[in-house]
């Protein structure tokens, strides 16, 4: 605080004594037989001089004063306790540790000073020492004061498109422990890191929040080639509740339809059920549980699964790939969670704490924030998506 006010009394000194002296060369610049006695002649010039400095400085002062609601310090420091737990009955041990090895343990991280808009990234290895393979949940308790998520924000880099996910455009993220699309006509498609073979079914929870030319559209992609070969099913495909396309040497074609065409059966900001389920050469796409379509191709033969958007932004909650003819035997699945930690692996996490707006101001110029850290493992993902029992 008081580098600040004195950096305003000298400035404003500064300028005091530059408009002295520019009214000294003004007298001295005009006729002698015309000059009338200056206040600022060389034997009084100091005296005015400190006078203005002192009035000057009562100024800035003022100025600093009035300015005080809406100052803001220059660091702000935040320590922080690191805490992991699992829910009650299940025996998972995960810790964090320093090094990738597991020698120095962290129960607590520091993470510095730093100015309003900086952030600060610190980087630990977290090893699984449990005999299952947790998935983790990032989150932070007793905050100090409790308002300080209006200043500041946690966040860390476990969950990543990478580790399950292929091929996709930057169009794709994570947002809030779902998939989020903010597309247009350029129709992006992610695919994921699986080889599902030729009978299986495929189940999302998708919504359209907002859509650019009002075409909400979420589909699921099947047998993907290429860009230019592959079959899609879902929302909105046409303009249908429930359609079946496919792409064959870049050319679509719809193979089925269900319900009314141009968009007046999908509503926006609203959950869907989709899931398609293929067996053999035959496909069929089902909406909130109902098979609306079905229909027998045999153009492409096999390939990649995925998502595609269009027109509008998209979230998925979940992507789950089960065997056609054996509904208990999971191929993939993903809550946008992240992917679970192995027995007896470590893997490198970093969280970051940013500074997100302007914090009150204080005697020693700081702020310090505290807050406990918590990661959470679960032995499967339902449980951070849907920790309720369902009907």
């Amino acid at each position: 605080m008081w580098l600040e006010f004195i950096v305003v009394i000298l400035s404003f000194a500064l300028v005091g004594g530059l408009v002295a002296l520019a009214v000294q060369y003004y007298w001295l610049s005009k006729p002698k037989a015309t000059r009338v006695k200056s206040p600022l002649a060389s034997n009084n010039l100091m005296l005015y001089f400190i006078i203005g400095l002192f009035a000057v400085g009562g100024l800035g002062y003022g100025l600093i004063t009035a300015l005080d609601d809406g100052y803001t310090p220059s660091k702000t420091r935040i320590p922080s306790a690191l805490r992991v737990e699992t829910p009650s009955g299940e025996e998972i041990n995960v810790n964090f540790y320093l090094d990738v090895l597991g020698q120095e343990l962290v129960t607590s991280i520091d993470y510095g000073e730093f100015s309003v808009g900086e952030t600060s990234a610190l980087t630990f290895w977290v090893r699984n020492e449990s005999p299952v393979n947790p998935w983790l949940t990032l989150d932070w308790e007793n905050l100090n004061p409790a308002d300080a998520d209006q200043y500041i924000t946690l966040s860390w880099d476990w969950v990543k498109l990478i580790d399950t996910w292929k091929a996709y455009p930057e169009d794709f993220s994570i947002y809030d422990a779902m998939l989020r699309c903010a597309s247009n006509p350029a129709d992006p498609i992610i695919l994921a890191r699986v080889e599902p073979g030729f009978n299986y079914e495929i189940e999302t929870r998708t919504i359209v929040t907002v859509s650019s030319v009002n075409r909400p559209e979420s589909q699921i992609v099947f047998r993907y080639r290429d860009s230019q070969n592959y079959y899609f099913a879902g929302l909105g495909a046409w303009g249908y509740k429930a359609a079946i396309g496919k792409v064959v040497n870049g050319v679509a074609t719809r193979i089925a339809q269900s319900g009314n065409p141009n968009y007046v059966d999908i509503e926006l900001n609203q959950w869907y059920d989709v899931k398609v389920r293929v067996s053999g050469n035959t496909f069929t796409c089902y909406i909130d549980g109902e098979a609306l379509c079905v229909v027998e191709d045999s153009s492409i033969g096999y390939g990649d699964i995925g998502l595609r958007a269009l027109y509008g932004e998209v979230y998925w909650d979940s992507f789950i790939v089960v065997d056609a003819f054996d509904l208990d035997n999971v191929i993939f699945q993903d809550y946008f969670v992240g992917s679970p930690i192995e027995v007896g692996t470590s893997r490198k996490v970093t969280f970051t704490v940013t500074s997100i707006t302007a914090v009150p101001i204080t005697e020693d110029d700081s702020w310090v924030f505290t807050f406990t850290t918590v990661v959470t493992a679960y032995e499967t993902p339902r449980e951070i998506k849907y920790p309720e029992p369902e009907p």
